[in-house]
């Protein structure tokens, strides 16, 4: 990760977004249908979007759905070595909690190693903490973490900054991305959002139901003899 691109994107962000007038955070699971209240840097030839779904593009696709509501974020990479970002200035209190969603889908393959992360900055552009990475060596080709649930406790106030990022490492066929729902700041941990299972997980989940179904008829019929 280019540590020096990070610093640079995020003062960007604090010029488009003054951390003067933070709040908390707002449009957390993007209900809007839009990047309203958030600061989006797309890289030169990346994307990000609001959307009901993120499809891959590669077959067999896999389909991500929101974890909260019903729209989620997604970003895309752009030219080798340049992030895109999405920011969002916030103002907390000792003990309270921020949560949210992530996936990082990979849509290339190794020798490429596209990446991604999530960063906390205070208010001053000072490092916080990283508080998710994954790349293409970690998940593999065309690999996924698929929905992970993130929470981070503040122990003091401030204002921080939230950045999430994802880089196109350069040739290959693709452009990875990283999905974002359901960011939220509460007094205590929020339960998870309800994560809806991807389309090989529903068919295993039919056909275990079919099959209790199918042992409870044959116990009744078992009993009646």
């Amino acid at each position: 990760m280019r540590r020096p691109h990070l610093v640079a994107v995020a003062l960007a962000i604090l010029l488009a977004s003054t951390s003067s007038n933070a709040a908390p955070i707002t449009n957390g699971s993007f209900e809007t249908g839009d990047f309203t209240g958030w600061s989006l840097i797309p890289a030169p030839g990346g994307f990000g979007f609001v959307a009901g779904n993120y499809t891959s593009i590669f077959s067999p696709p896999l389909f991500f759905f929101p974890t909260h509501g019903s729209f989620l974020a997604y970003l895309g990479g752009g030219q080798e070595g340049e992030y895109t970002t999405l920011g969002q200035f916030f103002d907390v209190a000792a003990g309270e909690v921020l949560s949210f969603d992530v996936f990082f889908k990979a849509e290339d393959a190794n020798p490429a190693n596209d990446d991604a992360f999530v960063n906390l900055f205070d208010g001053s552009l000072n490092f916080v903490a990283n508080l998710f990475t994954a790349n293409i060596v970690g998940v593999g080709d065309f690999g996924t973490t698929g929905w992970v649930h993130v929470t981070h406790t503040f122990p003091t106030s401030g204002t921080f900054l939230l950045l999430f990022g994802v880089r196109n490492d350069g040739g290959g066929v693709g452009t990875s991305v990283l999905g974002i729902d359901n960011v939220q700041q509460s007094s205590s941990p929020p339960p998870n959002g309800t994560l809806i299972p991807e389309p090989g997980g529903i068919w295993l989940l039919a056909c275990a139901l079919l099959g209790v179904a199918a042992a409870a008829r044959s116990r009744r019929r078992f009993v009646s003899v």
